[in-house]
């Protein structure tokens, strides 16, 4: 007899990220300070996609491939778009997405609390008057068998939430804490001058496009 049991894996996920320049990772319309802005909505649907793929990993790496002439230039929008500044914008722009996250889980629990509250009490009314309704006439059985249906509906909602929804959102939640952790490492394209850089990682055998 052969046992099989589930193990998270060790490793973290690496997600890719191709740019041709720094600049491509953020949202240019947004006036905000870099480390405030929003990532650029094609980057960030990317990085998340991927994730979203493997949410059991422990943690997520992501490496942005980026030409190395264009690291240590200013964007038209005078921020910095070195090594450190782009790992302080995807994390600043995750943690963003997990508070968000938060508030949303608390709003739906406050108002599936009320909506199941409110289909209680609707199904008790429905059930008794159901109760009664069953010893007048045959027609009276039938309505009450339709109020008794529409009670129960009334707590399908919540009920839903309760026992599926929420789970949903924690674990989209989890994978935006996991990414407003991750690592943040440049790949740049010229080994030679990545070498002249300190804290960038350079591999001469990517393939950058």
């Amino acid at each position: 007899m052969h046992l099989f049991f589930w193990r998270r894996p060790a490793e973290p996920l690496m997600i890719h990220v191709r740019l041709r320049r720094p600049q491509q990772l953020f949202n240019t319309f947004d006036p905000a300070p870099y480390y405030e802005q929003d990532l650029d909505p094609a980057a960030a649907q990317y990085i998340l996609d991927t994730a979203r793929e493997a949410p059991s990993v422990p943690s997520y790496v992501i490496e942005l491939h980026v030409p190395s002439k264009d690291m240590y230039d200013y964007s038209p929008h005078g921020f910095e778009t070195t090594m450190e500044n782009m790992e302080e914008a995807i994390h600043a722009y995750f943690e963003r997405l997990d508070r968000e996250c938060t508030q949303r889980l608390r709003r739906e629990l406050q108002v599936q609390q009320t909506c199941l509250l409110i289909g209680l009490l609707f199904l008790t009314l429905c059930l008794f008057v159901a109760a009664i309704l069953q010893s007048v006439s045959l027609w009276a059985t039938l309505g009450g068998n339709l109020l008794t249906i529409a009670g129960w509906v009334s707590v399908w909602k919540p009920a839903d939430f309760f026992l599926f929804g929420w789970w949903m959102i924690v674990n989209e939640r989890g994978t935006y804490r996991k990414l407003a952790k991750s690592t943040v490492l440049a790949v740049i394209r010229n080994p030679t001058r990545a070498a002249d850089k300190p804290g960038l990682r350079s591999n001469a055998s990517l393939s950058v496009l």
